[in-house]
Parts: structure tokens; C-alpha cells; sequence
């Protein structure tokens, strides 16, 4: 957090404090890209998903099949295998948002 030790803070700590203080470009930065119609419906899904693996000592644990898949069942989805995938990394990049490695 840029409070606690600056040195260590990330870009996105930076454009978060700013946004803040309503910093508009910082605010339209953390916006992030669009993403076709056809692909939203994974982002509300991921949605509902994330956060629903359980907490650990670091925080929100990274999304599982098992609760992607009981998440399916229970709301009688069916889910593709190229469509956990992509919960799979939309739930990585929720956890980590300032993280490069899931590009």
C-alpha cells in the first residue's frame, strides 16, 4: 500500500490514491479495457464466482474447478472447458489485479 511503505507501492496504488482525489486520468486508467458483448457474460459470472473458494491467510483463495463447478450445478449452467478457463483467469487477475504474470 502506498500509505505504508511508497518504495514498495505498485502503478496501480499510485492511480488508486489518485483516483481518490479525482484524478480523472487516473480514474479512466483504472477503468481498464472494454471487452466484446459476446464475452460479457463472463465477467458476470465471474462475478458471482470470486471470492466463493474460501479465505486463507493471504486473502481470497484463487477460484477452484470444484467450486466452479458446483457454482454451475447449483445454478444449472453449463459451462465449457474454454469458458472455466477464462473464470480461471478472469478470477486471477481480481485477486491480483497489478500482476503482468497472467497476460
Amino acid at each position: 500500500m502506498v500509505k505504508d511503505d511508497p518504495a514498495n507501492a505498485t502503478e496501480r496504488d499510485h492511480l488508486t490514491v489518485a483516483a481518490g482525489k479525482g484524478v480523472a486520468s487516473a480514474i479512466r486508467a483504472l477503468e481498464g479495457p472494454g471487452f466484446p458483448d459476446e464475452v460479457g457474460y463472463l465477467y458476470g459470472w465471474a462475478q458471482e464466482v470470486h471470492g466463493r473458494s474460501g479465505v486463507g491467510t493471504n486473502g481470497l483463495n484463487p477460484l477452484t474447478y470444484s467450486t466452479i463447478a458446483d457454482w454451475a450445478r447449483l445454478k444449472d449452467v453449463d459451462v465449457e472447458p474454454h469458458e472455466v478457463d477464462a473464470l480461471l483467469y478472469l478470477d486471477a487477475v481480481m485477486l491480483h489485479p497489478g500482476d503482468r504474470e497472467a497476460d
